[in-house]
């Protein structure tokens, strides 16, 4: 495994488990700071993995560097809908609003979500 793929790895795998202090420590080390929207073998970036999983602290420091929220995952999954689906109501407007160009979701999921 290159040291770049294990990067990816330690950083997916410290957004599934909330570890802002781990995400913060990898994000702050990144040379050319493309870490924060990485993707591993299956097309997850980071925020896929904190906002799938509930954890607002770390999609709100994902978020706060630069992720961008638009990426789909190998199964066409983007952060927004894995949160919505796992229930995670708490990190959905966050992921959704946060994009400076609007929504790209589906109309009726943005007008829920900017309801909250």
């Amino acid at each position: 495994m290159s040291r770049r793929a294990a990067a990816v790895k330690l950083l997916i795998d410290a957004c599934a488990k909330g570890n802002t202090a781990l995400i913060a420590r990898l994000l702050r080390d990144d040379q050319d700071g493309s870490l924060v929207n990485a993707t591993n073998s299956n097309g997850f970036t980071p925020l896929m993995a904190a906002s799938h999983f509930g954890h607002a602290a770390a999609t709100r420091l994902l978020l706060e560097r630069g992720a961008l929220v638009n990426f789909a995952n190998n199964g066409g999954i983007t952060a927004l809908q894995g949160s919505c689906v796992e229930g995670h109501a708490a990190i959905s407007p966050k992921v959704a609003l946060s994009n400076p160009k609007g929504c790209s979701e589906p109309p009726f999921i943005c007008t829920t979500l900017r309801s909250y």
